[in-house]
């Protein structure tokens, strides 16, 4: 008979895999779906490795200290691990806190693209109007405001982790898309896997390559669709790919590429959009959307107000 103890054995042994190139994600996807006590378990030993390393550049152990520690804490896999490594984490020795060293910082203005290499050694193409900010003490920790398609080469040291307002985005595969528009997450998988949690969720989500997460605090909604993954990222090579997306993040990515102002009435901006917009300059990209939705626009200066059409 299975264990929870064993249940942990196995999640721990999985996560730890995951670092491999050669590592069986078919297996992996099978063992989550195979009981809901695989997905718990797992997500609390990856919620509890996300939480380490988060901690780990911020502390130094004394001089002359267990050294081995850290790596037990990180890839014990015996029963009570859970329990046992946060309490670890807590009675670690302090030593003191690094000196502030200056965050690289990459932004991009309206109508600009920008692909970048992270200290990490990952790379980053930045849509239109975005910031990320790579963080000094734990490169594999970014912020990420606006759009940012990701390629990640895991380290089994260390996860990515891309946080946005209170979400992360954990990287457990290669490439995947982040957006964070007006509150509202949006994750796209192209391949492998990655975890989303926030403070918001009762545990992380995970998603595999074909999948996409919606997620408006506001609303108190969380949807996950289907995403082809040929369309993730596909911003990058000059076309939005929609399916069921929320009408005021499409109205954000619109005004990202028209280089104006675009806005849409939050009543609207709940509406789901799916269809392909082509990014060309100037107002094209708006009149595309026009013509998909049957909105009318109104210019009022240099703001575009997409309005329900006469039709409505």
């Amino acid at each position: 008979m299975t264990t929870t103890e064993d249940i942990y054995e196995q999640a721990a042994l999985w996560h730890q895999g995951q670092y491999r190139d050669d590592f069986d994600w078919d297996g992996f996807t099978r063992w989550l779906a195979a009981d809901s006590e695989h997905r718990t378990c797992y997500n609390e030993i990856a919620l509890l490795d996300d939480e380490i390393g988060r901690r780990r550049p911020a502390l130094r152990l004394r001089e002359g200290g267990n050294k081995g520690a850290h790596k037990w804490l990180r890839w014990r896999v015996a029963a009570g691990a859970v329990a046992a490594s946060a309490v670890a984490i807590v009675s670690l020795p302090l030593l003191r806190l690094d000196a502030p060293t200056p965050s690289p910082t990459y932004r991009t203005a309206a109508g600009e693209m920008r692909s970048v290499t992270l200290p990490s050694g990952a790379k980053a193409t930045l849509a239109p109007g975005s910031t990320l900010v790579a963080n000094a003490d734990n490169a594999r920790h970014v912020r990420l405001t606006g759009t940012a398609f990701f390629e990640v080469r895991h380290d089994s040291a260390s996860p990515f982790t891309v946080e946005a307002a209170d979400f992360l985005v954990k990287d457990v595969g290669t490439r995947f898309d982040v957006s964070l528009e007006n509150g509202v997450l949006r994750v796209a998988v192209q391949a492998g896997t990655v975890s989303v949690s926030s403070v918001r969720f009762a545990q992380p989500v995970v998603l595999d390559a074909g999948k996409a997460l919606f997620a408006d605090p506001g609303r108190g909604v969380v949807e996950i669709t289907a995403q082809a993954t040929e369309a993730v990222g596909s911003w990058r090579q000059g076309r939005l790919v929609y399916n069921r997306a929320p009408l005021g993040l499409v109205v954000a990515d619109v005004s990202r590429y028209a280089g104006r102002r675009v806005e849409i009435g939050r009543d609207m901006a709940r509406r789901r959009f799916s269809g392909v917009i082509t990014i060309e300059p100037g107002a094209s990209a708006i009149d595309t959307l026009k013509q998909l939705t049957g909105l009318d626009a109104k210019v009022e200066g240099s703001t575009v107000r997409l309005v329900r059409g006469a039709s409505d």
